[in-house]
């Protein structure tokens, strides 16, 4: 069942064209590979694009799944962690203690975690207490990791201390 779609612009006509895909197509979508397999313009038979897009999928237990075990597999080529964080912590939870985890994508995980409770991505106070109590009991894991979470870490910290778990 395909209930998702790559949109296309035609470059030489305007034409406006669309590609059915399925949600783990869509959930991992490249879209250099779709370029390859797509059908030409409907209107000239045109293959160059000016503009494309696909439909986001909402993360899911089924696509983490797949996503934790393949270095290759993305949501998103950057700031993957802003639509991971749109999930419900109860499933990323699961997910930081799997087995086959890839730890790339661990990090990753953490940092959806920590956007979560920085961007106030829950209205759920005791979700938030959860997410905030795991960040602290798991500071070893995010703390400290690469250049580029400074900023995100500081944001947690203080997030923690407003949930008293800060030391």
């Amino acid at each position: 069942m395909h209930k998702y779609l790559f949109h296309w612009t035609c470059a030489a006509c305007g034409t406006q064209n669309e590609m059915p895909l399925n949600k783990v197509q869509a959930a991992f979508f490249d879209c250099d590979k779709y370029k390859k397999k797509r059908s030409p313009c409907l209107k000239c038979g045109g293959l160059e694009d000016k503009a494309s897009s696909s439909d986001l999928v909402k993360i899911d237990y089924e696509l983490l799944k797949i996503w934790v075990r393949d270095e290759g597999a993305f949501f998103m080529s950057q700031d993957e962690e802003l639509l991971i964080a749109e999930a419900h912590s109860s499933i990323l939870f699961q997910f930081l203690n799997y087995p086959k985890i890839l730890e790339s994508k661990r990090l990753r995980l953490l940092e959806a975690l920590m956007v979560r409770l920085t961007d106030k991505l829950t209205s759920d106070l005791e979700e938030a207490g959860e997410i905030a109590r795991f960040l602290h009991s798991n500071r070893n894991a995010w703390d400290g990791v690469g250049e580029i979470w400074i900023y995100l870490q500081k944001r947690t910290r203080k997030a923690l201390k407003a949930h008293k778990l800060a030391q």
